[in-house]
């Protein structure tokens, strides 16, 4: 068994969630829907505990370790929101239902940053959420009379394949893509390694299992736009000098784990996707 340790106890809302996800990831009886939920979900307590910021933030930087990705995140993931807004302005309830949906969102941004005791994100995100709303309307209004390439619809498409494709230059499958409970190489979860080569056969299907996990990855990026914006948020104020002893202490958690080849996805520490960080054995 590949060896599981937290450099973190988990936060009492990572330990409401995981008992009552793991009957669905981690079942008794393996069966073939508990393979695609795991599959789909990747990192289901990421899904959920989303007030647990350090741990999102840990998982952000371990699932975007290249440029590539970083940067396109950076890009599309704020552009994602605003075509949220502008497609509920323009195709769902008007510019109402718009302001509704940007006010529930700075409200959950707000009591994500005063939780985790981080009043300045909380504002920046409230200006953000502001620019987001001002842009998703005016993107409605502009897609009215100008075709198909200014529909909210169609830049909402394009930029989460963009944002889901990134995720291309990233060395290794994660757990649970790679139908293991561990990290794999790309090139070896498709070719296999210089002792044991795939078959041409099985490597085509492993692509295949990739082009698979591109799409659920898309609808992740969808959920995980509005969910882990104030992620990228905070990666910006850190570069800017906020909170330098929280950066390093996160940073040098993620290093930690990336170094031991296996970084935790059910937690900040070492183990791939074992989802129990509730148990206390599994604590360092």
């Amino acid at each position: 068994m590949t060896r599981v340790e937290a450099f973190r106890p988990a936060t009492p809302e990572m330990r409401f969630w995981a008992p009552i996800l793991r009957p669905l990831v981690f079942p008794l009886r393996d069966h073939a829907f508990a393979r695609c939920v795991r599959f789909v979900l990747v990192t289901p307590l990421a899904h959920f505990a989303n007030l647990s910021l350090d741990f999102q933030t840990y998982l952000y930087l371990v699932f975007h370790r290249h440029a590539v990705s970083r940067g396109s995140h950076l890009f599309a993931m704020p552009l994602i929101v605003v075509s949220l807004i502008a497609i509920v302005a323009r195709h769902v309830g008007g510019d109402g239902a718009a302001i509704g949906l940007c006010a529930l969102l700075a409200a959950w941004y707000v009591v994500q940053a005063v939780t985790n005791r981080m009043a300045l994100l909380g504002l920046v995100m409230v200006v953000v959420a502001a620019g987001c709303l001002a842009l998703g309307i005016a993107w409605a209004k502009l897609g009215a009379g100008a075709g198909l390439w200014a529909d909210p619809l169609f830049g909402f498409v394009v930029l989460v394949a963009i944002q889901t494709l990134s995720h291309a230059a990233e060395p290794d499958v994660p757990p649970r893509v790679s139908g293991t409970e561990d990290w794999v190489p790309l090139a070896q979860f498709v070719r296999g390694h210089s002792g044991a080569r795939h078959s041409v056969l099985r490597s085509l299907g492993r692509l295949g299992r990739l082009g698979l996990a591109g799409f659920a990855g898309g609808l992740d990026e969808v959920w995980g736009s509005p969910r882990l914006l104030p992620v990228v948020v905070l990666t910006l104020l850190w570069k800017l000098g906020y909170q330098k002893e929280r950066r390093r202490e996160i940073e040098g958690l993620v290093a930690s784990a990336l170094a031991s080849g296996n970084p935790a996805i059910d937690r900040i520490g070492i183990g791939g996707g074992r989802l129990a960080p509730h148990a206390p054995e599994q604590t360092a």
